[in-house]
């Protein structure tokens, strides 16, 4: 991430503040180690200018201002994370409740149904009610579908007596499926390849859920045709990765040609004021390119981090010790010049002229 610790902080502080703060976990998360890694790099600067400076490093000791801060965000966060998932809990525990009434009321529709119910009418609303119903536990889930799926199976057996409802069910999910297929097709030209994975995957639990059974000869040849373009789809994923990782590593190179540079600045042949002055202006450009480029492969992100504040570091340490010798030299010139105006100043009213004359020849 480009952003700088406070902007981390202000992104971090209008998640808190959102009401669902909990769906934006992974974006938070990404955001806290961030700051974290700010704040621990500016430390290090911190503790490196104190060493600098010829003090001891374990006497070193520093309070980030803003580690307070992002320590109370992280708290505040985590006590809505668990708000979240308490409320979430008892969320999926009406909902289990709710999917069990459904599997009942399936159960009920072929094992004891009274005569004269319509069983077209009343399987369609059980699936709808089924679809409609909220999630469950991870753990729940799997038996939940099982047993909904065995008893809807067994619906299907007994609907083998009624030849006209049977008709009836597969014309519908037929034409569920057609439907189906004609979205998914339309996503072949969706330009946000995530929104189309995202809505695929739906329309596969469309299929499952409301598009069985259907007659025999249509069962393989409509599921081919929605799972080749089901499988085209896919393929755009893997485009969408290549692009990535395609940028990645061209970033990875412009990042690498700023690092050598820097390296360059930080050693040069020959020293003076002037020279710093505009390395000091390069390098401050190069800093800015290097974070505006986007992010490098993920297997070499943290080298190439830690590359870039080295030489950043190394610069400024050679740019500090220029500076110190200079002032250093300016101070003995100095010295030297005001020791020979004491000298002047102490012989300019002698009267001995064969010492004073040579004197001041000197001086001059």
């Amino acid at each position: 991430s480009n952003l700088s610790l406070k902007e981390t902080l202000e992104e971090m502080e209008t998640i808190v503040n959102k009401a669902d703060a909990s769906s934006f976990s992974k974006k938070f998360n990404a955001l806290r180690d961030h700051a974290n890694h700010k704040v621990a790099d500016e430390t290090e600067d911190k503790k490196h200018d104190f060493v600098e400076q010829g003090n001891e490093e374990e006497h070193f000791e520093y309070h980030h201002p803003e580690a307070s801060k992002l320590s109370a965000l992280v708290n505040i966060f985590k006590e809505k994370q668990d708000k979240f998932h308490k409320s979430q809990e008892a969320d999926h525990q009406k909902n289990l409740d709710e999917r069990l009434a459904i599997i009942e009321r399936l159960k009920n529709l072929y094992s004891s149904s009274e005569p004269g119910v319509n069983l077209f009418k009343s399987i369609r609303e059980i699936k709808e009610a089924w679809g409609n119903a909220g999630q469950v536990a991870k753990s729940e889930f799997k038996n939940l579908n099982n047993n909904y799926f065995h008893h809807l199976k067994m619906f299907n057996e007994m609907l083998d007596l009624n030849k006209e409802f049977l008709e009836q069910e597969f014309a519908h999910n037929l034409e569920k499926r057609q439907h189906i297929i004609a979205r998914a097709k339309e996503l072949l030209d969706e330009t946000v390849v995530q929104k189309a994975l995202n809505e695929l995957q739906y329309l596969h639990k469309l299929w499952k859920e409301e598009a069985e059974p259907v007659a025999e000869e249509f069962r393989e040849k409509t599921w081919e045709e929605f799972k080749e373009v089901s499988n085209k789809i896919h393929e755009r994923k893997s485009e969408l990765i290549a692009v990535i990782e395609s940028e990645q590593q061209e970033n990875l190179e412009k990042k690498t040609k700023i690092i050598e540079e820097l390296k360059s600045l930080s050693a040069p042949e020959s020293v003076n004021h002037s020279y710093w002055q505009q390395a000091i202006k390069r390098v401050e450009e190069l800093r800015a390119e290097f974070l505006r480029l986007g992010p490098v492969p993920k297997k070499i992100s943290n080298q190439n981090w830690t590359d870039f504040k080295l030489v950043l570091r190394n610069f400024n340490t050679g740019k500090n010790d220029f500076y110190k010798n200079l002032k250093g030299s300016q101070i003995h010139n100095l010295e030297a010049k005001q020791a020979l105006i004491k000298t002047a100043q102490d012989n300019m009213n002698s009267e001995d002229w064969e010492i004073v004359v040579p004197l001041f020849k000197k001086l001059q």
